[in-house]
């Protein structure tokens, strides 16, 4: 049922030896968010982050000095905002989100040697995902947790469109079932069905965004 889908939002440690815990307290005044993160083959990591602050352009020559860094490269380049596209090696956390079944509400923040990080799914399936945090030792603490007011923003074929494509993988990496296999599941085109998902991602989005206004 819809109702078993929920929002946690919730702020992690770093671990000391990463690369992203290292630079976000060498610059605390600087606002990392992840924007797109895919995993690769022996724990490596390919993220692409955006740096935001008066000093985002200082911390590139740092960034060459980590040892996790397998390489880097800048993609957009202004005063106050960097694009980095980094390979990173042991990256845990991409890692652990990289197997959930979870979605992953983008943008990932680091700040200050923390993680902000919001998650939609079934409960079961964050609540896994989170035993995995603890058996890496990750230390987290749950900002809040609870329904993602889907009543108010999603029609209910939009609902039960999301819960079947959690429920089946489709949001997974790399995808559990494809999007042809799951539009018979409504018996609509793939076509059709991928514009109810972006729909329904883009509803869900701005309630997020308009929730954090």
């Amino acid at each position: 049922m819809a109702s078993d889908v929920v929002q946690v939002k919730l702020v992690f440690e770093l671990p000391e030896q990463k690369c992203m815990f290292r630079l976000s307290k060498l610059y605390p005044d600087l606002i990392f968010k992840n924007i797109s993160m895919l995993p690769l083959p022996e724990n490596m990591g390919n993220t692409l982050v955006e740096v935001s602050g008066s000093r985002a352009q200082h911390l590139l020559d740092d960034l060459k000095k980590e040892q996790n860094v397998a390489s880097s490269k800048v993609v957009l380049d202004t005063p106050e905002q960097v694009l980095i596209n980094i390979h990173v090696n042991e990256a845990i956390v991409l890692t652990l989100l990289g197997e959930t079944r979870v979605i992953i509400d983008y943008p990932l923040i680091f700040q200050d040697g923390q993680g902000f990080l919001t998650l939609i799914g079934e409960r079961r399936d964050i609540d896994a995902l989170l035993t995995r945090f603890e058996e890496k030792g990750i230390t987290f603490t749950i900002k809040s947790i609870g329904g993602t007011n889907s009543k108010e923003i999603l029609s209910e074929k939009q609902k039960e469109v999301l819960v079947k494509a959690l429920k089946t993988g489709f949001f997974e990496t790399p995808r559990k079932v494809s999007l042809t296999k799951l539009a018979r599941e409504f018996d609509v085109s793939p076509t059709a069905l991928s514009e109810m998902i972006r729909r329904l991602s883009k509803r869900l989005a701005e309630h997020y965004v308009k929730g954090n206004a």
